[in-house]
């Protein structure tokens, strides 16, 4: 079953994500007139990155365009009041599988985005887009009480080898601004017991376990926490799970001759890491958006070119997000640390908000080299 779908049922159903929202994707949001939440004063200019270790580093950047982070049950809900508001019509209820042959007897396209209920079965996975055949790290994304933010308006990003990441947003919320973490745990490594660990049980001991696990692993977001405040939220404020990523074919045949079309999570499934999921998700529409207005004859070829547009966009974006789940090579390593000259800082948090770069900066030994010799004209990095 997806998720409730009026408007008031989002506002108080479950946390689906704690997303992201860099500059392109906020470009297309004032396009079309609903950047209701692009206020200076919520928006995030700084990424601040934290690697721990036996050589512990960090660096802070600001990046080319603030960041938004709201919480996407206020978001959809308000969004889906103004497309009601422009004369869009709505249904609202679980969709199966099943269903989607009546609605497509009753519509020329359908469009399916969510990857929740079954339905992104209906698209068979490439297997050579989609090389990992299992989650790569578990998940844990909630909105906290008792946090102290962090320097600034930044978003923090912690990493620990072999055990994991912690994302650290300040969540524009219903009720004002929220610390939210998102843990990723690494399958068998000591942060996983944690983020499995069912909260609604037991929520004490699993604030208590999340208070023991950010002592041990991230001392630095520790350090912000007022303990006798901390814990979740609410009940609804956290969601739980794991996902796999991977690349589906966009389209599937319907009787009748009609077609099912994918975006979003229905297409491309892509792990948090890299935080591209809403911005590669709002690339998709709108690249849907412009081949409807220019070819509305939903044939085997209308899906075709569909799928190399959004392949041409989401390739460097698919690489760069698998590439954060593995263990850095020697010259991302070298990067990473040459981010202490501020400069190089600042491409590095950009880069969020610029997948295709991101992957041009590191998906060679030889790009990488290029880049720093362009910053750090005297660097000798360990790629050259």
């Amino acid at each position: 079953m997806c998720r409730p779908g009026s408007p008031a049922e989002q506002r108080v159903s479950r946390l689906p994500s704690t997303p992201a929202h860099f500059g392109n994707t906020r470009a297309r949001e004032a396009a079309l007139g609903v950047n209701h939440w692009d206020v200076p004063e919520i928006l995030a200019t700084h990424v601040i990155v934290s690697v721990g270790g036996p050589q512990p580093f960090g660096f802070r950047g600001e990046m080319e365009t603030p960041s938004l982070y709201v919480d996407h049950r206020m978001y959809e809900a308000r969004l889906l009041e103004d497309y009601l508001g422009r004369g869009g019509e709505a249904s609202f209820g679980p969709v199966s599988t099943a269903a989607v042959s009546e609605l497509a007897a009753e519509h020329d396209l359908v469009v399916i985005a969510a990857g929740r209920g079954g339905l992104a079965d209906l698209f068979p996975l490439v297997p050579e887009r989609s090389p990992l055949d299992a989650p790569a790290r578990i998940l844990c994304a909630a909105q906290y009480r008792g946090v102290a933010p962090l320097e600034g308006m930044s978003y923090g990003v912690h990493v620990v080898p072999g055990v994991g990441e912690l994302f650290d947003a300040p969540m524009n919320a219903m009720d004002g601004q929220r610390p939210s973490f998102n843990f990723e745990a690494v399958p068998g490594g000591p942060l996983e017991p944690v983020v499995r660990r069912p909260y609604a049980q037991d929520p004490a001991g699993f604030n208590q376990e999340v208070l023991a696990a950010l002592r041990e692993h991230f001392p630095a977001v520790y350090a912000r926490v007022t303990v006798e405040d901390f814990g979740v939220a609410g009940p609804l404020d956290i969601v739980q799970g794991a996902l796999r990523p991977c690349v589906r074919r966009p389209y599937a045949a319907l009787p009748g001759g009609r077609w099912a079309v994918a975006v979003g999570d229905a297409y491309a499934t892509h792990d948090p890491v890299a935080a591209q999921g809403v911005n590669a998700a709002s690339a998709g529409a709108f690249i849907l958006g412009d081949l409807i207005a220019e070819d509305d004859f939903f044939d085997e070829r209308f899906c075709h070119k569909l799928e190399a547009r959004l392949w041409t966009y989401m390739e460097d974006v698919t690489a760069w997000a698998l590439s954060a789940l593995a263990p850095p090579p020697p010259h991302v390593q070298d990067l990473m640390a040459a981010a202490a000259h501020q400069p190089l800082a600042d491409r590095v948090a950009s880069n969020y908000g610029h997948p295709h770069r991101a992957w041009d900066d590191i998906c060679n030994p030889e790009r990488t080299t290029a880049l720093l010799r362009r910053y750090i004209p005297d660097t000798a990095p360990n790629a050259a």
